[in-house]
């Protein structure tokens, strides 16, 4: 037996219709997706077309979104008997039966989606022998065999169980203990595997044979362990699956063969093309038959690669099965399902593997091209040029710095008709190949040769079949080269010459009908290779029939040699050269491409082009304007193709390579989905809550609703596994809706407010490749009216109206006087209550002390009062129906328009200062709105706070001036001191006892330079007029603030103490503003001492002046005063920055300090805190923004 291993996927050999490719990719799905348990043991599709995963943890049904997940932990109590799910089999009538490791036998009830537990009953002889079941199996004649702990059960019509006792010819007893297999041969034998043997038996249960090391057995040993798993052949022979290995008998000649040793083979599989598939520990194996008789199987095996996400997610595979559409799902053991579509395996994929140490280079390909022997050569952006043998899966790489080889990214290559290997580079000109020396050749850039290559950027290249190799540059234009020469000839561009190349960039070139054609950055160009002038064509915006885009990306034939497929950065057209007309082929013309960059083009046999893009591949045919669109889903290298990365060879295979790799096939290999998907009800809501139904909602076929079910809503999948988000549901209330709704599975169709009535709820799914299903779900609607609206009720109300009417008319005039006399005392009423409200209205305009104004949506004012007339000296009749531009000068336009804007737009109410005529305004603007949100007018209210800023001013300046009052006593006693000194040296010197008379004329300078510096402190810090701010260093402020209040601490006896950095960020601010906060902290700080010494006299009272910034991260300078004086009650904290609130004695206080210098520092926009403890300290802090060394904030 021969053994292949295949770790993810490689270099894929190309399958044939009916078989499938040596490497396979892998689509992983588990608990992220909703997945109750990783650990998949069983498997099984039912009838409807959904798909059942056993788990540890319950049973799952899939409907390609969504997981709906079975447990036993069901509050209903209709939920299964144990959640270990270990087998599931569905029967002929769609029955699906679950085997569990602890809880018998489940059949779930579709009916009424709930289940119904067989268990072992010690009580109960008919019950089955044992709970835990490792096995099911329904036979030909739809009766279920039950393989259990304790031997095989045989369900009767009755629903009890017969338990079998099985014995060979010769009367002996065979005990079987776990039965883990069950089979069902064609000619109706039944085959049980079991930890000792393998039986043959009759329908009735008669051992025909056995195989095994039971004792007594009369077959061959079978050496594979414990059974675990069975599959029968049609031509007599049966699959045997071990915990040691799988073992092929041949019953009628009882001999076999041994394959897979020292395997733990958990399943056998057969698929709908004949393959046979094995699940064991150590990955999936399938069979490869021999090709004669004299040959042995052999088995590829696939298993998990750590580095490839497409590979097995576990190399412990339990399950398996087959969808409708032929998409086989495994189930792992811990790592949820593997999905595999046999369809997209025919896109195969060529990619850098970090596994394959001696694979390509590089997975970003720039450049394909096959040649003659079927060479892959591959260019590439950071791995240089590959030479791939599809035939012996060998590399060679051809790197920067190996041999003669000198580029790093190959964008472009061309084979010519002498076998010559051309490489366009983006850094080192044009390379030359020759493939039997592996010799390279540069053609390059020469500044001093003019008849070189014009730039070493080179975008693409060209070989015409005869001598020349036409190569696009990057910034040089259009060169030829003379291939038996090597000399260059140059076409550079030059904007201003319409005969010339418009653009240096040329990103395409192609020949057809005889003309050589250039896709450039400046649009298309065709090149007169006689005269060397070019005719071009570019996007005119004005011209549904130019070019769509400047940018031309790709170019390929067209149907004629007058028509050229030209690809643009925004989308693909058809070119008429005899029309000179543009034919776009966009979304705008039903052509639904998954992106407008066209990266390359190929045509295939077919006439159908495919086309790369930035998003996905796609296969567009041109008759019909179908484009069916191919993504990462389906198998390709990702989504991003490089652009002109694509080859055509002479079989028909096409590549085309992308950021990922290169992605090839053979187009006539891509086959459209066939399988039409059912479309199935998955749930009904009714105002936002699942419907109370006892029928499983998927069976439902008619739905009766109240008329007070305003809200409801269908779901439904679309069971197809291809491609599930891109399946389709149309759907239609028939009654209601006029046409088809489409969507996407996952969504619903959503119904409000639907008059009584009956209708039709239609919906038919597409699969993803747009193949619609002609079955549809349908399904009855009744909407129950209300009482009032049915039949009975209107002819009861008719007698009644009968009854009644006599009545009514004669009390009819009575009843109309009554109500014309109501209605009448109800206007006056009304009348009278809008006169109020009017009157209210307007005494509240003309009282008001403020100016409100009223605008309209179109901001045009509608009413006034009299104070706005007084504020802005006009009218209401000058301003009625006007607007701001047309009543204002430029500025007040400029901030009322910003104000209704984020009133009017945002929703917040917009308040400014504003200056006009001499006067300060406080203005606020809101928007009106209705019950919608919808704003519909505007409202302005102006306020004159001109006096009010005044008197802050004022108080302001009352506060420095108390200040100055209170430091009166200090800055005397500071001047006098250096005012002694001086004439105390003055007086030595005139009595002519000076006899260092230099060195008293310098301390006479010194005390008089202090004088002037207190002098100057007391003169700046009493100015009046308002200062700009500066940066400004607060040690500064603090030395000129101690100096004009030391002295009244020290005469007191209180102890100042200063900390100053040596080095501290300065911070932008007026000085002579934060000078009157330290001298207002300085003075109740001192006030504090003196309470406290009036208390203790004996206590040390200190208080304390520190500027540092609080930590390295911080960008703030700290200002702090820390006194131990009286300190605050707990109950005024909160009140000290209030104005007027003081704890002093009466007279002694304004209360205005903290409150003005809290609001100093907000306009600085800094912060003032206040921390105290009764009896012990305060200390305020003041944090202002620090500058940075470049003088921002």
């Amino acid at each position: 037996m021969v053994l292949l291993v295949v770790m993810g996927a490689g270099l894929a050999g190309p399958g044939t219709a009916s078989t499938l490719p040596v490497d396979l990719r892998f689509e992983r799905i588990g608990l992220e997706q909703g997945l109750s348990q990783a650990s998949v043991l069983s498997s099984v599709k039912d009838s409807q077309g959904f798909l059942w995963f056993g788990t540890y943890d319950g049973l799952n049904r899939y409907d390609g979104l969504n997981f709906h997940v079975y447990q036993s932990r069901d509050e209903s109590g209709r939920g299964l008997s144990d959640d270990g799910i270990r087998t599931l089999v569905v029967d002929a009538q769609g029955v699906l039966w679950a085997a569990t490791s602890a809880g018998g036998v489940n059949r779930y009830n579709r009916e009424d989606d709930s289940f119904t537990a067989f268990m072992h009953d010690p009580n109960n002889p008919g019950s089955l022998s044992s709970n835990e079941i490792e096995a099911l199996l329904v036979d030909a004649q739809g009766v279920l065999w039950v393989g259990t702990s304790n031997g095989i059960d045989r369900m009767q019509p009755d629903g009890s169980f017969v338990h079998l006792e099985p014995s060979r010819a010769d009367g002996s007893p065979v005990h079987l203990r776990a039965v883990k297999a069950l089979a069902q041969d064609e000619h109706g034998r039944i085959w049980a595997g079991s930890e000792e043997s393998l039986l043959c038996l009759t329908p009735q249960g008669e051992v025909l044979a056995e195989y095994g090391q039971a004792p007594g057995a009369s077959g061959k040993p079978l050496a594979v362990g414990t059974i675990q798993c069975l599959l029968t052949e049609s031509r007599d022979g049966v699959w045997i699956g071990g915990s040691d290995g799988l073992y092929h008998l041949d019953p009628a000649a009882g001999e076999g063969a041994s394959y897979l040793a020292g395997d733990s083979v958990k399943f056998l599989f057969r698929d709908s093309r004949g393959i046979l598939w094995v699940g064991t520990d150590a990955g999936l194996a399938r069979r490869l038959p021999a090709a004669t008789a004299g040959e042995t199987d052999s088995f590829l095996r696939y298993r998990r690669n750590p580095f490839d996400p497409h590979s097995l997610s576990s190399d412990d595979v339990y399950s398996m099965l087959e969808d409708d559409s032929g998409i086989l799902w495994l189930g792992t053991y811990t790592e949820g399902l593997c999905k595999m579509n046999p369809r997209t395996q025919e896109f195969h994929l060529i990619r850098s593997e970090p596994w394959h140490e001696d694979w390509i280079s590089d997975s970003n390909v720039n450049a394909v091209l096959q040649d003659e022997h079927g060479i892959l050569w591959l260019g590439t952006t950071y791995g240089g040029l590959n030479r791939v043998d599809l035939a012996t899966r060998q590399v060679q790489v051809y790197r920067a710095g190996m041999g003669s080889f000198p580029a790093q990214e190959v964008r472009s290559l061309a084979l010519d008709k002498e076998g010559r290997l051309w490489l366009g580079t983006s850094d080192a000109g044009v390379l030359q190949l020759d493939r039997t020396t592996g010799e390279f050749i540069q053609h390059a850039h020469n500044k001093k040769n003019p008849q070189s290559l014009g730039h070493n950027n080179v975008y693409c290249i060209y070989d015409d079949g005869q001598d020349s190799l036409w190569i696009g540059l990057s910034k040089a234009g259009l060169n030829r080269l003379d291939k038996r020469t090597g000399l260059v000839e140059r076409f550079d561009a030059d904007p201003g010459n319409p005969d010339a190349l418009q653009h240096k960039r040329v990103r395409v070139i192609l020949e057809h009908g005889g003309r050589l054609w250039l896709g450039t950055s400046g649009g298309l160009h065709l090149l007169d290779r006689e005269t060397g002038r070019f005719r071009h064509w570019e996007h005119d915006p004005k011209n549904p029939h130019s070019l769509l885009d400047d940018k031309v990306t790709a170019l390929l034939a067209g149907p004629g040699p007058d028509t050229l497929w030209v690809g643009t950065n925004s989308g693909l057209c058809l070119f008429d050269l005899a029309a000179e007309q543009f034919f776009p082929f966009t979304p705008a013309q039903g052509c639904e491409f998954p992106n407008l960059f066209i990266a390359a083009m190929l045509k295939d046999g077919v006439g159908d082009l495919w086309v790369s893009t930035f998003k996905g591949l796609s296969r567009f045919t041109p008759m019909t304007r179908e484009v069916r669109n191919y993504t990462p889903l389906e198998g390709l290298q990702g989504y991003e193709f490089m652009e002109r990365s694509a080859f055509r060879n002479a079989t028909g295979e096409m590549f085309f390579g992308g950021l990922k790799g290169l992605t090839w096939f053979h187009p006539d290999r891509i086959l459209p989905n066939p399988h039409l998907p059912p479309v199935v009800l998955t749930g009904v809501s009714i105002m936002n809550a699942p419907m109370a139904t006892k029928e499983n909602v998927t069976l439902l076929r008619e739905v009766t609703l109240s008329h007070r079910d305003v809200l409801f809503r269908f779901s439904f999948a679309a069971l197809d596994f291809s491609a599930p988000f891109k399946n389709t549901v149309a759907y239609m209330l028939e009654g209601f809706d006029q046409d088809w709704i489409t969507t996407r599975p996952g969504w619903s169709a959503s119904y409000t407010s639907i008059e009584p009535g009956q209708y039709r709820f239609r919906a038919r799914a597409a699969n993803s490749d747009g193949a619609w299903n002609p079955q549809e779900l349908q399904l009855v609607v009744h909407i129950l009216p209300p009482f009032w609206q049915t039949a009975w009720f209107r002819v009861l109300l008719g007698v009644a109206a009968l009854t009644a009417l006599y009545l009514f008319y004669s009390l009819r005039v009575r009843l109309i006087k009554q109500h014309n006399r109501r209605l009448e005392d109800l206007v006056a009423e009304r009348t009278k209550s809008l006169a109020i409200t009017h009157a209210q209205l307007q005494g509240i305009m003309q009282h008001a002390p403020c100016a409100i104004a009223l605008k309209d949506a179109l901001r045009r004012y509608t009413l006034i009062n009299p104070q706005f007339e007084n504020f802005f000296q006009t009218c209401q009749d000058i301003v009625h129906e006007r607007t701001d531009a047309e009543i204002f000068d430029k500025e007040t336009v400029a901030l009322l328009s910003a104000a209704d804007q984020e009133a009017w737009d945002l929703g917040k109410s917009a308040i400014f200062e504003m200056a006009y005529a001499n006067r300060l305004l406080l203005v606020q603007q809101v928007a009106f709105r209705d019950a919608h949100g919808e704003p519909y007018a505007l409202c302005g209210i102006a306020l004159d706070v001109t006096e009010k800023k005044q008197l802050e001013a004022e108080a302001l300046r009352a506060g420095q001036l108390a200040s100055i009052g209170e430091l009166a006593a200090g800055v005397a006693h500071e001047i006098n001191n250096p005012i002694t000194g001086i004439i105390n040296y003055t007086q030595l010197l005139q009595d002519g006892y000076g006899s260092d008379i230099p060195d008293m004329t310098q301390k006479i300078l010194l005390l008089a330079d202090r004088v002037a510096t207190i002098a100057r402190g007391l003169l700046s810090y009493s100015r009046s007029d308002r200062e700009k701010p500066k940066p400004a260093d607060l040690r500064e402020v603090v030395t000129d603030s101690l100096s004009l209040s030391r002295y009244r601490f020290e005469k007191e006896g209180f102890h100042v103490e200063v900390e100053l950095p040596d080095t501290l960020p300065h911070v932008q601010c007026r000085a002579r503003e934060l000078q009157q906060v330290l001298l207002n902290l300085l003075s109740n700080a001192f006030h504090a001492l003196k309470e406290k010494r009036l208390k203790d006299d004996a206590t040390r009272l200190t208080c304390t002046v520190r500027v540092y910034v609080p930590d390295e991260k911080s960008d703030h300078v700290r200002l702090e005063v820390h006194d131990t004086g009286v300190g605050i009650p707990a109950a005024h904290l909160g009140k000290v920055c209030q104005p007027f609130f003081t704890t002093k004695p009466r007279n002694e206080g304004t209360g205005l300090g903290l409150s003005i210098s809290s609001n100093i520092v907000a306009r600085h926009d800094g912060l003032l805190t206040v921390a105290s403890e009764e009896g012990r300290y305060t200390v305020v802090q003041v944090d202002l923004p620090a500058l940075a060394q470049d003088g921002s904030v």
